[in-house]
């Protein structure tokens, strides 16, 4: 009984090992998150804690992921609105993803 609970919590200790490994690898060095093969494989996510911090272009499997990979780290940061704007098209230009820079809707007549 006792080593059938050693087993099981040492799978989930290594199990969460595992995701955290992984969350800690999903940064905008690591070339796997933009691999594509076409436009729809591609979404649009913050770079960092901020929507002044811009966005970049991942491959949508690992968006959930990337994000998650901010944690607790964003929690508290303070960020600003004022005169930011930055979205992007996501597109798949020769297998990697990519963001085109979309013109900020005009406020002038």
């Amino acid at each position: 009984m006792i080593l059938g609970c050693m087993i099981i919590a040492g799978g989930c200790a290594s199990s969460g090992e595992k995701k955290a490994e992984k969350l800690a690898s999903l940064t905008l060095d690591n070339e796997e998150i933009y691999k594509c093969s076409s436009d729809s494989d591609c979404v649009s996510v913050l770079k960092d804690c901020c929507l002044c911090d811009g966005k970049v272009a991942i491959n949508k499997k690992y968006a959930k992921a990337f994000n998650q990979s901010k944690g607790e780290r964003c929690a508290f940061v303070p960020c600003t609105l004022q005169m930011c704007y930055v979205d992007i098209t996501p597109k798949c230009v020769e297998g990697k993803c990519t963001g085109e820079p979309i013109d900020p809707p005009s406020v002038l007549p």
